[in-house]
C-alpha cells in the first residue's frame, strides 16, 4: 500500500498513522455471518493493491456564511479538538486503515445564529481511493443542509462527525450510487447538544459491499435525532447497516426508519440500537425496517434492538421481510398495467416516505431515476 500525508502533519498524527497501521496488520479480516444464510467473507479484499495516494480535491459547493476550511489546515489552527478525534487507534479493521491512510479531509462550521437557506454540496467522482474525514460543526442557534454525493470507483471510506451544539439544526445527506467494483466504507456519528436536531437521510444504491454504521448520540436534555436510510440492492451487492442511536440525557427523542430491496443474488443485513441509559428518563426512541425480496435468491436479515436502562420511556422496534403485496399488483394490472411496471410503481411507491424527507427537490429526483433505473 502506499499513501500521501496531508501537507506538514504534526508529529502527533503521524504517529497515530503508524499506530492505525499496526492495529490494521494485526487485525483479522471481519467475518459478517447474519442468521442462517447470510456470510460475508471480507477476506477478500486485496487491501494491499489500494493506492491511497492523493485524490483530486472534493468539490465543496457552500454559500458564503459557511466557512470551509481544509482538514490539514484546521489540525494547524486547533490541534486539540481534532486530537481528540485522531489519537485512540480504533480496533475496527475498516476504520484503522481509514486512520491510517486518510488522504482527504475538510471542516465545515456553520456561524452561531445562522441559517444556511441553501444545500451545502460535497461531490466528486473520483477513478482512485478515497479515504476522507468531514467534520461539521453547527454552532449554537444554526441551521444547515449537507448533501454529500462524493463517490469513488475503486474504494470509498468515508468518516463524518457532526457537532450539533445548542439548538441548531442539521442535516446530513448521503447518496451513495458507486458502482459494482466499488468497496464502500461509511462511518457517521453525531454528538447532540440541548434542544438541538440531527437529521441523517442515507439512500445506498450501488456498490460491491457496503459496510455503513450511522451512530448518534444525545447528550443534553431535548437533543433530538431522526436517521431515514434507504438501500437498492441487484446483482451480487452486499449491504451491511448498522444504526445505532444513544440517549444520554432526560427527554431526548430519536426516531430510525429504513427501508431497503432487494434482487438478484443481493443480500443485506440491517442492525439497529436504541438505548436509553438509566439517567435519561422521559425519552422517546423508535425504530423501524423493512425490506422487500423481489427475487428468490435475495436475502436479508434484520436485528432490531431496544436497550432500555430506565422507566418512564416511550421506545418501539420493528422489522418486516416480505415480497412484493399481490393485492397492489393485482389491482394495477386489472387497471391494464404491465406486470413489470407495476412491480416499479410498487418499488418507487415504497421508497417514498424516506424520499421525501429530503428537502431538495433535484436530489429527490436523482434517487428516483436511479431506482427507476435499477427496477427495469
Amino acid at each position: 500500500m502506499t499513501a500521501t500525508l496531508l501537507s506538514h502533519e504534526p508529529d502527533w498524527l503521524i504517529t497515530h498513522r503508524k499506530k492505525s497501521l499496526d492495529a490494521f496488520t494485526a487485525l483479522p479480516a471481519p467475518l459478517f455471518k447474519y442468521g442462517i444464510g447470510i456470510f460475508v467473507d471480507t477476506s477478500m479484499h486485496d487491501f494491499s493493491r489500494l493506492r491511497t495516494d492523493a485524490p483530486e480535491e472534493l468539490a465543496i459547493s457552500a454559500p458564503c456564511e459557511v466557512v470551509v476550511t481544509p482538514l490539514a489546515q484546521a489540525i494547524k489552527e486547533n490541534p486539540g479538538y481534532f486530537r481528540a478525534f485522531l489519537s485512540n487507534v480504533p480496533q475496527d479493521k475498516f476504520l484503522t486503515l481509514h486512520h491510517a491512510f486518510f488522504n482527504s479531509g475538510v471542516v465545515l462550521r456553520i456561524p452561531a445564529h445562522t441559517t444556511v437557506s441553501q444545500p451545502i454540496m460535497i461531490t466528486g467522482d473520483l477513478d482512485r481511493p478515497l479515504i476522507d474525514f468531514v467534520f461539521v460543526i453547527a454552532e449554537p442557534n444554526s441551521t444547515a443542509t449537507i448533501i454529500d454525493c462524493a463517490q469513488s470507483s475503486v474504494y470509498s471510506s468515508h468518516v463524518v462527525h457532526i457537532s450539533a451544539q445548542d439548538k441548531s439544526r442539521v442535516t446530513y445527506v448521503t447518496h451513495q450510487n458507486n458502482d459494482e467494483r466499488t468497496l464502500v466504507h461509511s462511518r457517521k456519528e453525531a454528538d447532540v447538544s440541548s434542544d438541538a436536531h440531527v437529521t441523517w437521510i442515507d439512500s445506498t444504491l450501488g456498490t460491491r459491499f457496503t459496510h455503513s454504521t450511522t451512530l448518534t448520540r444525545l447528550n443534553q436534555q431535548g437533543a433530538e435525532s431522526h436517521t431515514h436510510g434507504l438501500f437498492l440492492g441487484t446483482g451480487q451487492h452486499v449491504f451491511d447497516i448498522n444504526t445505532q442511536t444513544l440517549h444520554n440525557a432526560p427527554k431526548t427523542t430519536s426516531t430510525m426508519t429504513t427501508r431497503g430491496a432487494l434482487s438478484g443474488n443481493a443480500k443485506a443485513v440491517y442492525r439497529g440500537l436504541v438505548r436509553i441509559e438509566q439517567h435519561a428518563r422521559g425519552s422517546n426512541g423508535h425504530q423501524k425496517e423493512d425490506t422487500l425480496l423481489l427475487s428468490k435468491n435475495a436475502e436479508a436479515d434484520a436485528v432490531p434492538y431496544l436497550e432500555i436502562n430506565t422507566n418512564d420511556v416511550t421506545c418501539s422496534h420493528g422489522a418486516t421481510i416480505g415480497r412484493v403485496n399481490n393485492e397492489q399488483l393485482f389491482y394495477l394490472m386489472s387497471r391494464g398495467v404491465t406486470e413489470a411496471d407495476a412491480k416499479r410503481a410498487i418499488i418507487e411507491g415504497f421508497f417514498e416516505p424516506i424520499i421525501n424527507h429530503i428537502t431538495h427537490s433535484p436530489h429527490q429526483d436523482a434517487i428516483r431515476n436511479t431506482i427507476s433505473r435499477q427496477t427495469l
